[in-house]
């Protein structure tokens, strides 16, 4: 039997628990803290670059990611930045391409409106034609002209042109003569 009661010899122990489930909970708590901010430090870039590629992809080309952070989001941004201004690119591009295309057969449609049809009978002859651009639209024409003469059939004058050059400038340039 001991003379000295129980608890007086088990409280250093005791305190040693509690100092233990202290230190341990503490460095949990720390380990979790360090853990999260870590994990902020690489998750905001990300979450940064996901919102600019949801904005891209709902039609916003104006997106540009400011470039600050590791190295590597750094290049990651920066491609991200050069692919955004590249598609705003393509899609000027794309529109002027199509306005163009649009302007050229409106052209086209003008400039075959001139030319009259590929077989034509006037005066007595039949005038078969047949008009090859080397362009959607150019320079090229032909018509014709009956020219009344008091005592017999009409004069025939067949008119031929090439403007020199092709697209619309040369057609248009076509376009004036014929109607002159």
């Amino acid at each position: 039997a001991s003379i000295v009661h129980p608890d007086i010899i088990l409280r250093p122990v005791l305190f040693m628990i509690q100092q233990v489930v202290l230190l341990v909970v503490g460095f949990a708590a720390l380990s979790l803290l360090v853990g999260r901010m870590a994990t902020r430090a690489l998750t905001r870039p990300l979450e940064a670059l996901r919102e600019a590629a949801e904005r891209v992809s709902n039609g916003d080309f104006s997106v540009q990611l400011a470039l600050h952070g590791g190295s590597d989001f750094v290049t990651v941004k920066k491609a991200f930045n050069g692919m955004t201004k590249q598609v705003v690119s393509l899609l000027s591009f794309a529109r002027e391409q199509a306005k163009m295309e649009g302007e050229m057969e409106l052209a086209q449609e003008v400039q075959n409106r001139f030319i009259p049809a590929t077989s034509v009978e006037v005066a007595g002859h039949n005038i078969v034609s047949s008009v090859q651009m080397a362009q959607k639209c150019g320079g090229d024409w032909w018509g014709f002209l009956e020219v009344p003469q008091p005592d017999s059939q009409p004069l025939l004058v067949l008119l031929i042109g090439d403007v020199t050059g092709h697209g619309t400038s040369s057609a248009l340039l076509t376009a004036v003569v014929q109607g002159a």
